[in-house]
């Protein structure tokens, strides 16, 4: 809902493009489901929006600065696979204090 409500926000201001960085990860544990079908469900919401106000979106796995390594790699693979098929799916990265010490990273 709120995505959809932030879609007519923008497309009445003008934008034709929309993106969001989300932890797919957490996400999915509290949705209780996959990954890929948090990024299924992420998909049909920006196919809506396209088609209720003519915005296209896009979406990018994020992964917080303070988890461990092994856990961004494992979204970064799994995130590589689900774009194969997500088209709105279209980046990778960090997100959070950019403050925190660049270690491990």
């Amino acid at each position: 809902r709120v995505m959809l409500e932030k879609a007519e926000d923008f497309a009445a201001d003008g934008a034709v493009w929309m993106e969001f960085q989300l932890d797919a990860v957490q996400y999915s544990k509290v949705l209780k489901m996959t990954q890929l079908e948090f990024w299924q469900f992420m998909h049909s919401l920006a196919v809506q929006a396209k088609e209720l106000h003519g915005i296209g979106v896009g979406f990018t796995a994020s992964c917080a600065r303070y988890k461990p390594v092994s856990l961004a790699e494992q979204m970064a693979k799994e995130t590589v696979a689900a774009a194969a098929e997500i088209p709105s799916l279209v980046g990778c990265g960090l997100h959070g204090d950019e403050n925190l010490a660049p270690r491990p990273w």
